[in-house]
């Protein structure tokens, strides 16, 4: 975290504790000595030890723990504990926030049609090749050959679901948890699928790549508000931004939330 930012992030703690009055605190409700004076050790290794110990005895404290953390977080004179507090406490509100809302992948995707011959469904022959609109098929084709849907990735989003599994632009999705599609917008069932999960639920993806069939394990994500909303422009919408103040404005709640009104 930069100066900055963490300048920027105490700002916030100290007015929304202004606003609610001071913390309340109880008796054995501080951060421990053996986690706090590890927290500016002059080893970095050693500091983020201490600050995922901090994390740990945060989620085990409850609510007075995590006012300890917010009051070392405005009120230390050494800069590296008050960040390390504002950190511990980011990440548990990150952890809430992955787990609320709808599921989401990552990716933007049209539909395609491709063709599967037979013998690749058994295991063996060529990998598919995508079905030309209109063509003509002889009836020794359709015998041959079926016809499905699925669904083409053009664009993984950065640090998203799709990105941490490995998906890549130009995989084709034929399959979600076994099921496959017949209809000729599979694109709409995908997304609806994917958005009755909920945040970090791990689904299982058939994918073509390179004429190869795998199926890859997805632990999904927290689909962002801003896709729900239209947006006007020529330009997309710069992702990774608004999902970072997204994130930002979910923690200056979350912390609001825990202010003593």
């Amino acid at each position: 975290m930069h100066a900055d930012q963490r300048n920027a992030w105490k700002a916030v703690v100290l007015a929304l504790t202004i606003v609610g009055g001071c913390l309340s605190l109880s008796f054995g409700d501080e951060v421990p000595a053996s986690i706090l004076d590890r927290l500016s050790a002059e080893d970095f290794n050693a500091r983020e030890k201490a600050q995922a110990d901090l994390v740990a005895w945060l989620k085990n404290g409850g609510e007075n723990a995590v006012r300890s953390a917010l009051e070392l977080g405005t009120s230390s004179e050494d800069p590296e504990v008050a960040e390390r507090c504002i950190g511990a406490l980011r990440v548990l509100a990150m952890e809430e926030y992955e787990r609320e809302g709808e599921g989401y992948l990552g990716i933007q995707m049209q539909n395609e049609r491709f063709i599967l011959p037979k013998a690749e469904e058994e295991g063996g022959g060529p990998g598919p090749e995508r079905a030309k609109p209109g063509a003509d098929q002889n009836d020794a084709q359709v015998e041959l050959q079926q016809i499905r849907w699925g669904v083409r990735v053009t664009m993984v989003v950065a640090d998203s679901a799709a990105e941490r599994a490995e998906i890549k632009r130009g995989d084709l999705i034929v399959g979600l948890n076994g099921e496959s599609w017949s209809g000729n917008s599979p694109s709409d069932a995908f997304t609806k699928k994917i958005r009755e999960f909920k945040p970090r639920d791990e689904v299982v993806l058939t994918i073509l790549r390179d004429g190869k069939q795998e199926d890859f394990k997805v632990s999904l994500g927290r689909r962002p508000e801003f896709i729900n909303r239209p947006w006007l422009g020529p330009q997309l919408p710069d992702v990774e931004k608004i999902q970072k103040e997204e994130k930002d404005e979910f923690f200056r709640q979350w912390l609001e939330r825990r202010t003593v009104k």
